[in-house]
């Protein structure tokens, strides 16, 4: 998300429905990097891909540094969000998850996180596990690649060719 890299951590905030989300939902934004910039009396746009968990933080701290008007933009607004921004593309009204092209990876760790277990599987089987719960696009190598970060992170073990959960 744009606001991930500017301001607040909305990452894996998403709410978990029944499709078993790859995000898990956290306990709150929180300001991951302090403006160096003087906002007081500056007119301000926060902008994002969408509006999910209804936070508010990156306004509140706009504010809180001196902003005098705080205006806010989404390329998708989800009515389920109680943030309502005052800009945006397009009004999702049934929740549904998205991926942009700029979180496909980031979506696809999560996923596939989720379907790994303690018994160890080949690279096929959690394909399968992958298309059966989340039908993701995606290319030839993909999973190679999310499995080795998977293992970069901790969270995934490489025994003889097969993968586990650690």
């Amino acid at each position: 998300m744009v606001c991930d890299y500017l301001l607040c951590s909305f990452a894996d905030e998403h709410k978990d429905r029944a499709l078993d989300i790859a995000a898990s939902r956290r306990q709150g934004a929180t300001v991951r990097f302090l403006l160096t910039a003087d906002l007081h009396g500056k007119i301000v746009l926060i902008i994002d891909d969408l509006t999910e968990t209804g936070e508010r933080t990156a306004v509140d701290y706009m504010a809180w540094q001196g902003a005098v008007d705080i205006e806010t933009g989404v390329f998708q607004h989800k009515t389920t969000s109680s943030f309502v921004p005052d800009f945006c593309a397009e009004i999702i009204r049934e929740w549904r998850w998205i991926t942009y092209p700029w979180a496909a990876h980031k979506d696809l760790v999560g996923f596939t996180e989720k379907v790994l277990s303690d018994a160890l599987r080949t690279i096929e089987d959690i394909r399968t596990r992958l298309k059966e719960r989340y039908n993701p696009v995606m290319k030839e190598n993909r999973l190679e690649e999310v499995l080795d970060d998977l293992i970069r992170m901790g969270t995934a073990k490489r025994v003889e060719g097969k993968y586990r959960k650690i």
